[in-house]
């Protein structure tokens, strides 16, 4: 399957942040057979269980970046058959297909993008001739429209994962430089634009990981691919994002998987889907208390397999 892989990621509405939600969303993605999903599914957070059909992007889309007010979802860019600039948006509280929301500065993909509820953030994501992007936007959610520059990361990257606690963006993931900086977490304040900051590294480098996940304090980040091995791990790693530093280990994942999806209300985090070993891809969803570290439970399942869900994942009510 040609074009970068990602994730998406939303949030949801416990834990001080009140843009996060107790519906989880998960939009897009790989199927076997490299069939490329329109797909959105919805699942209630607080409850165990099976993802349900919510409805459909306007077209077959994967690592693409979601954002969240609590009461739209905000998808935008991602791959379709080439890099798109594509914005679609949905209502949360309803089920349906999405509409056309407005278009991203450039046709990218494997991007990352969280929010303060009111401003969604998207940063980093490939293009055409395989090169990678320091490029972060911004877009209202509330407001239809085209995103407009914020800033630049401190270094290239695709595939990231963005984590906030409703004031500063966090964004991790694979650089386009040394493997030494496939483990580096950048900062923004989110009501400000300006260039990112350094923040601290991952317990160790890898790409394309997932599972991106954050309440008012903590942010997790859940598997991906060592380097230079490019093997799947089990790592769920943390940050406190309101304090500059490394990660710290938090527990793992009942398996190994990269390029998940991931989404939180506030007190548990979600994550699913992605690829394991041997590139079979996985529709198993799994979740986490976010207040203690511990290894992951089982939650229930996607409708089928995917991989590159929009670190598609946020939440809302």
């Amino acid at each position: 399957m040609s074009g970068p892989f990602g994730g998406t990621h939303w949030m949801a509405n416990q834990g001080g942040i009140a843009y996060l939600g107790e519906r989880g969303l998960v939009g897009g993605g790989v199927q076997v057979g490299s069939v490329v999903a329109d797909e959105i599914d919805y699942f209630p957070i607080g409850t165990l269980g099976n993802a349900t059909d919510f409805g459909d992007l306007q077209a077959d889309t994967y690592s693409t970046a979601a954002v969240s007010s609590g009461s739209r979802a905000v998808f935008a860019a991602g791959w379709v058959g080439s890099y798109s600039d594509r914005i679609d948006y949905i209502t949360i509280a309803s089920t349906g297909n999405a509409a056309d929301f407005g278009n991203y500065g450039r046709p990218t993909s494997a991007v990352g993008g969280c929010s303060d509820g009111t401003r969604g953030v998207i940063a980093g994501g490939g293009m055409t001739g395989d090169s990678t992007l320091d490029i972060i936007e911004y877009l209202t959610i509330a407001t239809t429209g085209d995103t407009t520059d914020f800033g630049n990361l401190t270094i290239d990257r695709s595939g990231v994962l963005a984590v906030s606690n409703g004031t500063r963006a966090c964004f991790a993931g694979q650089s386009s430089s040394a493997a030494a900086n496939d483990n580096v977490i950048d900062y923004i304040t989110i009501l400000t634009t300006g260039n990112a900051t350094d923040f601290g590294d991952l317990s160790s480098p890898r790409r394309s990981g997932g599972g991106p996940m954050h309440n008012d304090v903590r942010g997790m980040f859940v598997g991906g691919y060592s380097w230079p091995e490019y093997a799947t791990v089990d790592t769920i790693d943390y940050i406190t994002i309101a304090t500059t530093g490394n990660a710290s280990d938090f527990g793992n994942a009942t398996t190994t998987r990269g390029s998940s999806f991931g989404t939180s209300n506030g007190a548990r985090g979600v994550y699913g889907g992605g690829e394991g070993q041997s590139s079979n891809y996985t529709n198993s969803i799994e979740y986490i208390t976010m207040a203690t570290t511990g290894n992951a439970a089982d939650f229930g399942n996607l409708a089928v397999p995917r991989s590159s869900c929009a670190p598609s994942g946020c939440s809302g009510n």
